[in-house]
């Protein structure tokens, strides 16, 4: 099954979540206006956001002060989105004179590769639900006219490509050895000089020596360049996932063909490309600026206290959860949100002045700033989610466990977005509460796109929702940064667990780092002198916190597996 590609530009993410629920036939047109669109935007143009929405949906919003943009950008992500709205209606059809990706290949004389490329550049493509879970990636005329028509250079330069010859391949890796024997020049260099000689790019010449030398490598060769290189951003991923999962870097640098110190640099390199991947802009006090903000803004008691609750995994529970909130008091209310605005503040400050090479301190210290926020913004969406469930069920016209145990999840979902985005939106500064936002973003959402989908059944219809239905915990997707800074939720409920197999030291460590026990999180460094450690102790003993923990899991779930299997 093909991947879905990425979204990258935020306005079109969002139109691809606002229409996700729409009917299936309303969806067909969105994809219609899509392709229709794409053979009208100028790469070089920037395009108002509100009118690019107008073109795909027929339905005109108001942007607000939305930056334009660019028609680039538009192209990038238009195959995209169609292909998530074709997901999402599950389209079977096949228009007339469509094409598959081998005969659209066939046609213009390209590779996959390629294909995939121009899927970037304007190239629409939809995906058609064969059954079975299967799906194939189909190209409509229109989508391949529009592109022939302003790509028609690229698509001849492409299908004339032809292949480096054995012959040439060989005479390349004997003038770079030759170089590189009498000039010492780097790979880089070689494949700059080679590349004109021979009529190829910079690039194809240094992938050609790249491969000739992990071919050395694997049989007893003579390497000529060496295989390490800068770490690319998937390794540097990489790294950050397998640190975080409690994986040694000497086991990391085994796998990638690297030196230990190596993996640590591109692990801060790692960490350092996420930070500066988020948007954390939002309502800015004047007070923010003051040098005792944060002695003041995070010193009151619901900003230090009462954190870290994990949401249900059942959904009637979920449900339940609501009937029975207790509404936030006003103070409480400002103070966390208070705090939240200025961490993240803090933390998008702090970000432009880490540097190329930043250290390991002070990465620390604007990812515990994150995972500090992180905790106050679930307990602000926590407060917000029966306030919006209400205002959906007020607009529905019934109660929302009345409504489809499958489309109610989804449900669930939008609204821990829409309150969300409430929440990083809301200046406490300005007076009012949290809840009036929350209200019109939930109105609009249910009046929006809802009704169709989310309809409670009634009279002989309708339902009570049992217990069983599981569901994501809503807590671990309110801020983008928890994906890579909080805990495997494994983890946390091993935590929790006294027969979790770890010491006392290590449950100390994992409850300070991640704000566990209710207190704000708090950087190793800090952990490192309560424990009277000295920083890199502490950083191995929370790695091997997270290795016994992970693997407690492990053990408990096999075992359950092995249990319920005996039994039946």
């Amino acid at each position: 099954m093909p991947a879905l590609p990425r979204i990258e530009h935020p306005a079109i993410e969002e139109l691809a979540r606002q229409l996700r629920f729409a009917p299936a036939r309303a969806i067909r047109r969105h994809i219609d206006r899509a392709e229709r669109l794409v053979g009208e935007i100028d790469p070089g143009t920037s395009y108002p956001v509100d009118w690019v929405v107008y073109r795909v949906t027929g339905y005109r919003q108001d942007s607000g002060s939305a930056a334009p943009i660019a028609g680039a950008e538009v192209l990038s992500d238009m195959s995209a989105l169609v292909e998530r709205l074709c997901e999402a209606a599950g389209t079977s059809e096949v228009p007339d004179g469509a094409l598959s990706t081998d005969e659209l290949c066939a046609r213009w004389s390209v590779s996959r590769k390629t294909l995939e490329r121009y899927r970037r550049r304007g190239l629409v493509a939809r995906r058609v639900d064969l059954g079975k879970g299967r799906r194939r990636l189909i190209y409509a005329p229109q989508s391949i006219d529009a592109f022939e028509h302003r790509q028609a250079g690229s698509i001849r330069r492409a299908g004339g490509f032809s292949r480096i010859s054995c012959d040439d391949r060989a005479r390349i890796v004997a003038l770079a050895a030759r170089s590189q024997r009498r000039f010492g020049w780097s790979l880089s260099t070689t494949a700059s000089h080679i590349a004109p000689r021979y009529g190829r790019s910079r690039e194809a010449i240094r992938q050609l020596l790249r491969r000739h030398d992990r071919d050395a490598a694997a049989t007893g060769g003579r390497v000529l360049f060496g295989l390490a290189g800068p770490p690319t951003s998937g390794e540097r991923l990489l790294i950050v996932r397998g640190l975080r999962r409690g994986i040694e870097p000497g086991l990391l640098g085994e796998r990638l063909g690297r030196s230990s110190a190596a993996v640590a640099r591109a692990h801060k390199q790692g960490r350092l490309d996420l930070l500066r991947a988020l948007d954390l802009s939002g309502p800015v006090a004047p007070t923010f600026d003051r040098a005792d903000a944060g002695e003041v803004l995070l010193a009151p008691a619901p900003v230090r206290s009462g954190l870290g609750r994990a949401g249900p995994t059942d959904l009637r529970e979920l449900v339940e959860s609501w009937r029975v909130h207790r509404p936030a008091l006003g103070v409480e209310e400002r103070a966390r949100s208070l705090a939240y605005q200025y961490l993240r503040f803090r933390a998008g400050r702090a970000v432009p002045g880490l540097g190329p090479t930043p250290s390991a301190a002070s990465l620390d210290g604007v990812e515990t700033d994150l995972r500090w926020a992180a905790l106050l913004k679930i307990e602000l969406v926590g407060s917000q989610l029966p306030v919006a469930a209400a205002a959906v069920e007020s607009r529905l016209g019934g109660p929302v466990d009345s409504i489809d145990p499958r489309m109610l999840a989804q449900l669930v979902v939008a609204l821990v977005d829409v309150v969300s985005s409430a929440v990083d939106r809301f200046d406490p500064l300005h007076g009012g509460r949290l809840a009036s936002p929350v209200v019109l973003a939930s109105n609009r959402l249910a009046a929006g796109w809802l009704r169709h989908a989310l309809a409670p059944a009634t009279g002989r219809a309708a339902r009570r929702l049992r217990s069983g239905t599981p569901i994501a915990d809503w807590t671990r997707g309110v801020a983008p940064w928890q994906r890579w800074l909080s805990l495997d939720r494994r983890i946390d409920v091993v935590w929790r667990d006294d027969r979790g197999g770890l010491d006392a030291a290590q449950r100390l460590l994992l409850a300070r780092r991640h704000g566990l026990d209710g207190a704000p999180p708090e950087t190793i460094g800090a952990i490192a002198g309560r424990l009277g450690l000295d920083r890199a102790l502490a950083t191995r003993l929370e790695r091997r916190a997270v290795r016994l923990a992970l693997a407690h899991a492990r053990a408990s779930s096999a075992a359950a597996g092995w249990g319920g299997r005996m039994a039946s």
